[in-house]
């Protein structure tokens, strides 16, 4: 990605989230990556003109279990351990969708 910045004259640097806030606002940094709930919570919304939607960052879970034990359950508690983790997925990937699309309705009411 830098070699791509740099054709485009532009330069990264890392800047630690606590002084993000004031360096775009005195113009040491010209923007920022992150998602919408830290863009929220630390009011870049106040200090940045633009934001552009990529859909990139990615969230992780996972199940963690002692294969020796999970292969010595039945296979029907097998699949009951497995959905419960996929219905936990969907649940969460909801409330994340939910709660991104309140906060961006909140960041345009704000301009």
């Amino acid at each position: 990605m830098d070699s791509r910045l740099e054709a485009d004259r532009s330069r990264s640097c890392a800047i630690p989230l606590p002084e993000l806030y004031n360096s775009l606002k005195d113009g040491k940094a010209e923007a920022s990556e992150g998602d919408i709930t830290q863009i929220a919570s630390a009011k870049l919304n106040e200090v940045q003109s633009h934001l552009t939607m990529t859909n990139h960052l990615v969230q992780t879970g996972g199940m963690l279990i002692n294969k020796p034990f999970f292969d010595k359950l039945a296979k029907p508690e097998q699949e009951h351990h497995l959905e419960g983790v996929q219905g936990s997925h969907r649940l969460c990937q909801c409330k994340i969708k939910a709660e991104e699309g309140k906060l961006l309705e909140d960041l345009k009411s704000k301009g």
